[in-house]
């Protein structure tokens, strides 16, 4: 996986670095990669989305189904007040571990494993990739006129070029592929269990 590399200065004694502009609207100099941006951070919030509803779907799993209306299919109830608590906590990392801790209450041991060990860090991989993405400052470089250049307080800017944006929407979507696996075998275990 080739990922974003670091800008170094110009090893050529007198010659200076590549110049970088800041500011606003910045991103808008590359708007093709100014669109791969918005599209990380709207392909996260499906991971997100994933999560709550996997969140939801475990806390209601105890309750009673009503029957739907007519034209609408049965589907185990999430629990009511599960989404208010879950977007009550603000830190990602903490819902992450909430999600976890309710596997090894209310998942088989199956679904905890997948959970735990493969999916869990899957998702941490693509949150850190995409925190980056929306937190981190952007300039643009005439040295790079594709790419644009992730700034941080320390350390030399990262360039970033189409398939960097390109693979890290991928782990996302993967990320969020998963997860929905895993919640529809859950979803179809929970149903199973409701019709006896």
């Amino acid at each position: 996986m080739n990922m974003p590399q670091p800008m170094r200065p110009s090893s050529k004694p007198g010659k200076a670095g590549a110049v970088i502009t800041h500011g606003p609207n910045i991103i808008l100099q590359r708007p093709e990669l100014a669109a791969q941006i918005g599209n990380i951070i709207a392909n996260w919030t499906l991971v997100e989305t994933g999560l709550l509803d996997l969140y939801a779907l475990m806390m209601g799993d105890y309750l009673n189904v009503p029957e739907p209306e007519p034209g609408w299919v049965k589907t185990p109830a999430n629990h009511p007040v599960a989404s208010q608590v879950f977007e009550k906590i603000q830190s990602f990392n903490a819902r992450l571990d909430l999600v976890e801790a309710l596997f090894k209450w209310r998942a088989t041991p199956e679904e905890n494993e997948q959970f735990s060990l493969k999916l869990k860090k899957q998702i941490r991989a693509a949150y850190k990739s995409r925190n980056s993405i929306a937190h981190d400052g952007w300039a643009v470089s005439k040295s790079y006129p594709d790419a644009l250049l992730l700034t941080r307080i320390y350390g030399h800017p990262q360039i970033y070029k189409l398939q960097d944006f390109e693979q890290i929407s991928k782990a996302i979507c993967d990320a969020y592929t998963d997860l929905g696996s895993l919640s529809h075998a859950m979803f179809k275990r929970r149903m199973i269990a409701l019709q006896g």
